[in-house]
């Protein structure tokens, strides 16, 4: 897989994202707004996860 920067994000498209734990999740990325980077899990639940921590996580498409 080819490693994305989270600046590099584009809507509607699936990556696979890596956590500092490990754990690795499919995400659909839905957008920016007000500091936060949102996203849809697997099962269609929204999420966000704010700029200051997002440089710490791994982007895959």
């Amino acid at each position: 897989m080819e490693p994305v920067a989270a600046s590099e994000l584009k809507l509607n498209k699936l990556y696979k994202v890596e956590f500092l734990n490990g754990s690795k999740l499919i995400v659909s990325f839905a957008g920016f707004k007000g500091g936060r980077y949102y996203f849809f899990n697997e099962t269609g639940q929204q999420f966000s996860i704010a700029d200051n921590t997002i440089k710490h996580l791994r982007f895959y498409k």
